[in-house]
């Protein structure tokens, strides 16, 4: 994602997607978000089982991509104020997240975090890190139990081997480690 690329916002074409009379009407649209993206992302997330929770994060990153386009807008016209800082202090807020949730690179978070230091100073916060090499503690769960499904299967009688099986059982674990997160279950 070119998040920051030369700090330019890409120019957005209109979405003409009509919303499906199932959608419910309990989410209410997310400040800052235009009605065309508020639709579009309804209607793309639609039959997403997980669709609040992602609504709710993929309108999170809509909001911060629109606050660095206004506080890149707002630099370049030289406006200044309270709302530049209050802005720049809600984008220094939401950066390590962000860059946790892999919504922008290190290179991009970087980039970010020197133009919140030139508005905040100090109060921008420390510099992003680079990830840890080598997969998170997530992946690490992930990469333990598939292993144990291929040990598992391998320590089968050769007649009872399904490669078919196999393959379902691990889609099925991948689906159970990697699926949105549902905010009403426990993660593995």
């Amino acid at each position: 994602m070119a998040l920051l690329a030369g700090l330019a916002w890409p120019e957005r074409s209109p979405v003409t997607t009509v919303l499906p009379n199932r959608l419910s009407v309990s989410l209410a649209m997310p400040e800052r978000l235009s009605a065309v993206q508020w639709q579009a992302l309804q209607s793309q997330l639609a039959d997403d089982p997980q669709r609040d929770a992602e609504t709710a994060r993929i309108a999170s990153l809509l909001a911060f991509q629109t606050d660095v386009h206004t506080l890149a807008t707002w630099r370049a016209n030289g406006q200044s104020g309270p709302e530049r800082t209050a802005l720049a202090r809600r984008l220094a807020a939401g950066l390590a997240s962000h860059l946790a949730q892999r919504e922008l690179s290190l290179g991009e978070a970087r980039v970010l975090h020197t133009l919140l230091v030139e508005e905040l100073g100090a109060d921008a916060g420390p510099a992003p890190r680079p990830r840890p090499a080598g997969p998170d503690a997530h992946d690490a769960a992930f990469l333990a139990a598939q292993q144990q499904v291929v040990a598992h299967w391998h320590a089968l009688p050769e007649g009872q081997r399904h490669p078919d099986a196999l393959l379902a059982e691990l889609d099925a674990l991948r689906a159970r480690y990697y699926a949105p997160p549902n905010p009403k279950e426990p993660s593995p």
